[in-house]
Parts: structure tokens; C-alpha cells; sequence
């Protein structure tokens, strides 16, 4: 808005000098005071303190006219423009002004600057001059009545009156009602900036939640791909390394540590997935039983390498549950794997099951460090961990029993944990509910052999890692296949024109030309449209699995690829692949 004489809603600097502050209030006798009215009035606004702030401060000046029986109301903002100048924005008017809302006027040429420079509420007429200028209202403004708020805190503005009949004159009763009002106003706008910050604050929470999934999916993805070759070597050197004891010792010792680096990716995978509901659980008739030897298999190196006792008890009566067969594993490795972190080399660690009416319960015993109190209430909390001393330097990322406790929790079970304190060791008990069935379904809940392939197919290997392509082609041929390798996107396409491979393990960072943009053009080819495409790739998000999909992959497999898993694939490809 302009502040010249054009504009009808600014006021001349000309008028400001003749415009009397009088010390008059003190002298006048006040009103009789409705205070049923006013209470009615403030209780209706503050049920308004939760909307938009200028849907109150518009409520604020109808309201100022009826209680002070005024004939204008209005409340000013108190604004800094581009050029650093501060004015009063209307942001709020009521009564024989109304249409000039939206309208403004200078800082210090008006009664609300003088009244912010005087830090207290101020009753002011107009003079002549002012009184021709404001003609346009009817009938003329007589005197007003001005009331800072934001005093003690930063000023935010005023909110006034005005009277435009001669026998109307404000005094402390109008001074009062004005300060609540005022004080209303503040509220309002201190209350909306809160719920702006807060607003904004969520945004960056969320963007900061979203870069963190982000880079945890680079992250694994990134050291997986290192994972992968050397994985792959170790299988070359199973396969066609001598039976020596210390090569042996050698080949178990890095095989069974990229299995531990694999599942500390996946974990952290797992629990940002689970923080956003994007974990899906597959849910079947499975046996306690087949659970629990899936999670002592995954777990009984790191128990054999402390030189732990292990010792299972489990019920003659088989224990049916409606679970997901490797989520529920997961879960017990990890309270295994946390026994015999925790535990001194030679202790003793147990897991027994029982039935407890309609559940199954399962409990896991160490002899170890045991958990001090103030501990228990946050032990299943993200990044906790019990002992953080160097001499417990292998307690991992703080996150196996978070995932614990959220996996268990998918299942509809529960789990607790308890201890006598440091050096008594430590008991966790997990609950879930029994599938009452009276039967297995045939085959449920068993362990697949896993079949080896028998016959050679032809299979390009694409990757830009070359230790990761290599490795795993001389694997393939080890196995009996027919390998050729590429290291990108193009290569890959050319190479698959030339070789006419059966199957293409093909990864998706790939450079000059993606994994996607590599399938797609494969399938557009006559030729390719027969080929087996699998996914062999260190992303392995719920998205990564969708893309590879629609740009034709038959599989989509998540590096380091378990040497079974791929020969279990290949295998099951045999009566498809010619």
C-alpha cells in the first residue's frame, strides 16, 4: 500500500503533529461493566484460539464493538517492507472502516507508533485536519482508544477503537476489556508462528528421515559390492581349494564374517523399512521347531568361536505357529547372537520353549555381562547397547534388539527382558501367539535341500566391479556353466547380441548404460525376449525390486547372492531354459 494523500487508507504525516494524546481516562467516571457479556464473549474466542489467526483477529474487532459499543475496531500489524521501513498493516478492521481493510500506515506517523513508543495504552482525538481527511467516514471519528500487545515480547502490533459519537467516551472499562483482547491477540499470533515452526520443523524431520533411508540404502549398497567378489572367492576356493586344515580355518573364518557383514546391512536395512511400514511379513503354518534350527544354524559360529555351551530344550509336543519362517529366525539369531556377544569365552547359553496355554514361549539365558537396571526400560530401544567400554567393543550397531522387539511385535507376540544386574547374566522371553491347528500341512515348515544344477547354461555376467564379475564367473564355470563377463551397461548389450546367453546376471549401477536401461533394450530384441534376466544387485529396496520388474527382469536377487540361493535359482531354471 502507498502512504501519499491518493490513498484514502493512509495517514498524512501532515495530520500526525495535530493528533492530541489527552491524559483524560483517569478522570472519567467508568462505565457499569457486563461482565456476563464479556465472559460469554472471551470464552467464545478462546474456543477460536485454534484457528486461523485471522479468522480470530477478525472476531477480536466485532467483538471490541459490542462490548465497547464502539463505532470502528480494527487491529494493526506491526510489518518491516523490502526497504526496511516498519508500518501498520489493517489487517483486521470492524464497523464504519471496514472496507479499508488490507490498507496501511507508517510506524511513526500513527497513533499505534506513538502508543508502542510509550509502551502503554493511549487515548487520542483527532484534530481538524484529521477529521477532514477521514470524511469518507460517517459519521467522523471522534476520539480512539489504542492497545499495544507483544510489549514484554517482540512487538507484534496494536488493536483500536474508535468513536464516532460526542457523548461516547472510552474510559478504564473499555481499557480493561481491550487489554484481554489484546492480550487474545498475542495468544493468536504467537500460537500461529508455534504451529509454522512446528510445520516447517516436520518437513525437515521428514527430509531428514528420507535423506537417512536414502543413504542407508548407498550404504548397503555400496558395501555390498565389495562383499559380493570376495564371497564369490571364498566359494571358488571351497570349490576347488586342497583339503588343507589351515586353508580350511582360512576360508571358514572370512566366510563366516562376510555372513555377519551381511546381516549387520541387512539389519539396518530392515529397521528403516520397519519405521516407514514398508517391512512385509509372509506369513505361514510353520513349526517352532523348524524356527528355532534355522536360528541356531545362522547363530552356532559366533557361539562356537566365544567356546560358548549351548544347550536347546524343546517340547515333545510340536509348537504350530502362523509366522513368517525367516523373519522369525531373524529373531531368535539375533537374541543368540546377543548372548554370545555379552557372554565371557566358555559361558553358558540356553534357549528353552514351552506352551503356556495358547502361546509359545520361547526363553534365552546367559550366564554373561547382564544389564544394569536403568538399562531394562530402553534395552529394546534403536542404538542402544548394554556396555559401550572397549572391552565389549564388539557389541555391534545397537539396533538387533530394536528389530527384535518390532519383528516379534508383527507377529502379535511380545518380548521381555530381565537381569540381576552386571555380571548376573540375562534372560529374554519372547511370547506369540500358536497357530491352533491340529495338523501341518504336508511339507510345511520343512527344510528344501538345496539341488545343485546339472547341466550348463550359457550366462553373462555383467558388472562393473571386475573382481565382483570375475569371481563370479569363474564360480559359474566351476559349477559347470559357461560364463562370459561385461563391465557396462553397452558392453552388456553387445556382448548378449554376440553370446546369446541363456541367462544374464546383470547388475544395475551400472556406467554408460544402467541395469533398466540394459534389460529393456535386451528384451526389445528378438533374441532377447527368451533370455532369463536376474537382478544381481547391491539395492534391494521395495522400489529397486519394482523398476527392475518393469524394465523385464525374471528375478531380482540383493548382493552378496548366497552361493546356494543362485544354484537353487539356476537349478529351478533347468526345465524353463533350453
Amino acid at each position: 500500500m502507498g502512504h501519499g494523500h491518493d490513498d484514502p487508507r493512509a495517514v498524512p504525516a501532515t495530520c500526525l503533529d495535530d493528533i492530541l494524546i489527552t491524559e483524560e481516562l483517569s478522570r472519567r467516571i467508568p462505565r457499569q461493566p457486563d461482565y456476563r457479556a464479556e465472559n460469554e464473549a472471551f470464552q467464545a474466542l478462546a474456543r477460536q484460539m485454534w484457528n486461523e489467526p485471522e479468522a480470530l483477529l477478525k472476531a477480536l474487532t466485532h467483538t471490541a464493538l459490542r462490548l465497547c459499543r464502539a463505532g470502528t475496531a480494527g487491529v494493526s500489524l506491526l510489518e518491516q517492507t523490502s526497504s526496511g521501513e516498519e508500518l501498520f498493516r489493517w489487517v483486521a478492521l470492524a464497523g464504519a472502516c471496514a472496507a479499508y481493510e488490507g490498507g496501511s500506515s507508517p510506524r511513526d506517523l500513527s497513533p499505534s507508533g506513538i502508543c508502542l513508543q510509550r509502551k502503554a495504552p493511549q487515548l487520542y482525538s483527532y484534530p481538524a485536519r484529521l477529521l477532514t481527511y477521514l470524511s469518507h467516514i460517517q459519521p467522523p471519528v471522534v476520539e480512539g482508544l489504542v492497545i499495544p500487545f507483544g510489549i514484554e515480547k517482540p512487538i507484534l502490533g496494536a488493536i483500536w477503537i474508535n468513536s464516532h459519537d460526542e457523548q461516547r467516551k472510552f474510559d478504564s472499562e473499555d481499557v480493561r476489556v481491550m487489554t484481554g483482547l489484546a492480550e487474545l491477540a498475542a495468544a493468536a499470533l504467537h500460537l500461529s508462528t508455534a504451529a509454522e515452526h512446528n510445520a516447517r520443523l516436520c518437513l525437515a524431520l521428514q527430509d531428514a528421515d528420507r535423506r537417512k533411508d536414502e543413504f542407508l540404502a548407498t550404504l548397503a549398497h555400496e558395501l555390498r559390492n565389495p562383499i559380493a567378489p570376495v564371497r564369490n572367492a571364498v566359494q571358488v576356493l571351497w570349490l576347488k581349494g586342497p583339503a588343507v586344515p589351515e586353508l580350511d580355518w582360512a576360508r571358514g573364518v572370512i566366510d563366516r564374517q562376510m555372513q555377519q557383514m551381511t546381516r549387520l546391512i541387512d539389519d539396518l536395512l530392515d529397521i528403516s523399512r520397519i519405521s516407514r511400514n514398508q517391512l512385509e511379513i509372509r506369513k505361514e503354518r510353520v513349526k517352532l521347531e523348524t524356527v528355532i534350527q534355522g536360528a541356531v544354524e545362522m547363530s552356532r559360529p559366533l557361539i562356537e568361536q566365544h567356546g560358548h555351551e549351548l544347550t536347546i530344550a524343546l517340547p515333545s509336543e510340536p509348537l504350530v505357529l502362523e509366522a513368517d519362517l525367516t523373519r522369525l529366525a531373524q529373531v531368535f539369531s539375533n537374541l543368540l547372537n546377543n548372548a554370545a556377544k555379552y557372554t565371557e569365552p566358555g559361558g553358558r547359553i540356553r534357549l528353552a520353549a514351552t506352551r503356556q496355554g495358547s502361546d509359545a514361549v520361547v526363553t534365552v539365558t546367559d550366564t554373561g555381562a547382564g544389564i544394569a537396571a536403568e538399562m531394562l526400560p530402553r534395552i529394546f530401544q534403536m542404538y542402544t547397547q548394554v556396555d559401550r567400554t572397549l572391552e565389549r567393543s564388539e557389541g555391534g550397531l545397537g539396533i538387533g534388539l530394536a528389530l527384535v522387539k518390532r519383528l516379534t511385535e508383527m507377529h502379535g507376540g511380545s518380548v521381555e527382558a530381565s537381569s540381576d544386574g552386571p555380571g548376573q547374566g540375562s534372560e529374554f522371553v519372547v511370547r506369540l501367539p500358536l497357530h491352533l491347528a491340529t495338523s501341518m500341512p504336508h511339507g510345511g515348515g520343512a527344510v528344501a535341500k538345496m539341488p545343485v544344477p546339472t547341466s550348463s547354461f550359457r550366462i553373462l555376467v555383467v558388472d562393473d566391479n571386475r573382481d565382483a564379475a570375475d569371481a563370479l564367473g569363474m564360480m559359474l564355470r566351476l559349477l559347470g556353466n559357461q560364463p562370459r563377463m561385461a563391465y557396462d551397461g553397452l558392453e552388456a548389450v553387445k556382448v548378449a547380441g554376440e553370446f546369446q546367453p541363456d541367462v544374464v546376471l546383470l547388475d544395475i549401477g551400472l556406467p554408460k548404460l544402467n541395469g533398466y536401461e540394459a534389460a529393456e533394450r535386451i528384451r526389445a530384441q528378438p533374441w532377447g525376449k527368451r533370455i532369463v534376466l536376474i537382478a544381481l544387485t547391491g539395492w534391494s529396496q521395495d522400489d529397486d525390486k519394482r523398476r527392475s520388474r518393469e524394465a523385464g527382469f525374471d528375478h531380482h536377487m540383493v548382493k552378496p547372492a548366497e552361493p546356494a540361493a543362485l544354484m537353487q535359482l539356476l537349478a529351478g531354471l533347468q526345465t524353463s531354459v533350453t
